[in-house]
């Protein structure tokens, strides 16, 4: 359960360069970390829908492997 009613993606995204696939990975990365798996979800689910917006798909095996592993 997460402590802080604060979602990262409404508060940090906007101000990202949101084309940049790697990014995602690395803040999902930091948020597994500190321990946060839901927002460390959050932003590897973020990063695979943009991947595929982007019809990347490289990222977007990446992308579901990292979920799968949370899984």
């Amino acid at each position: 359960m997460r402590m802080n009613t604060l979602n990262p993606l409404d508060t940090i995204l906007p101000e990202l360069p949101v084309n940049d696939l790697k990014l995602y990975a690395e803040l999902g990365n930091e948020a597994s970390k500190k321990g946060d798996m839901e927002a460390c979800f959050e932003w590897y689910n973020k990063g695979l829908q943009k991947a595929k917006s982007l019809q990347d798909k490289e990222r977007i095996r990446e992308y579901s492997n990292l979920i799968f592993t949370l899984l």
